[in-house]
């Protein structure tokens, strides 16, 4: 456990390495060894080679920033206080129900909002702005960042080569879908109605079930974990 407890904790490399932290369910000040966690979700890397972790705890509505001694501080949000707030992170920035955070490589971080529906950046700079899709609206529609529609949007993945980020929506079609900078596109899963019959089709036109993990290889594949489907799937980005 690098930190946090047992039930809401944080593993490093699959070794236990000492840290501490306490089973709770609130949050405490962010002070090691007593840092406290509530659900968290996801994990990404701000920099490239950078050691440090940045954390979506969920129920505590803050991503935190996890040092490489363990060391934990708050890095966007107000802890307890959910709502859709755009500005700097540590001044009046607020997440409403973060799920899941990657890093570009280069300083930002996007932000899954689960239950707002949309994606959020974090610049280099420490603001947080919402960046795919509108605040409360669920549904589904590709577009422009602003008019598109998302669906409980979850896990995400940075594709530096291409400049990609792709993430997955879970209601309805569990689609994969990618935002190029300009336009969101959806790449996998139905592209004609909201809610589709199926759970599980490879080929050309897959369908997913309740996937929970995405991660990227370095030929540009993308490995999904499919867990309805109790399913590792794999295909090649275009």
């Amino acid at each position: 456990i690098l930190c946090g407890n047992s039930g809401s904790s944080l593993r490093h490399r699959g070794v236990s390495v000492g840290f501490g932290g306490t089973k709770t369910t609130r949050n405490t000040p962010d002070l090691f060894p007593s840092s406290r966690y509530v659900a968290p979700k996801g994990s990404g890397h701000g920099l490239a080679g950078d050691d440090v972790i940045y954390v979506a705890d969920k129920n505590n509505r803050v991503i935190r920033r996890v040092a490489v001694d363990g060391t934990t501080s708050l890095f966007c949000g107000q802890p307890g206080n959910n709502a859709i707030v755009n500005g700097s992170c540590l001044a009046g920035g607020l997440l409403e129900f973060p799920t899941h955070i990657v890093g570009d490589g280069a300083g930002n971080f996007y932000v899954s909002e689960w239950g707002q529906h949309v994606i959020r950046k974090i610049s280099a700079a420490g603001v947080i702005t919402t960046y795919l899709g509108q605040a409360g609206v669920m549904g589904w529609a590709d577009g422009a960042a602003n008019t598109s529609v998302l669906s409980h949007p979850s896990e995400a993945v940075w594709d530096g080569a291409r400049g990609l980020l792709w993430f997955f929506d879970h209601d309805g079609g569990n689609r994969l879908r990618n935002f190029d900078g300009t336009l969101v596109t959806t790449l996998f899963g139905p592209k004609t109605s909201m809610y589709v019959s199926g759970s599980f089709a490879d080929g050309t036109d897959p369908r997913f079930s309740y996937p929970e993990g995405l991660t990227l290889g370095g030929d540009g594949t993308l490995y999904i974990a499919d867990v309805g489907n109790n399913r590792i799937r794999r295909t090649v980005s275009n």
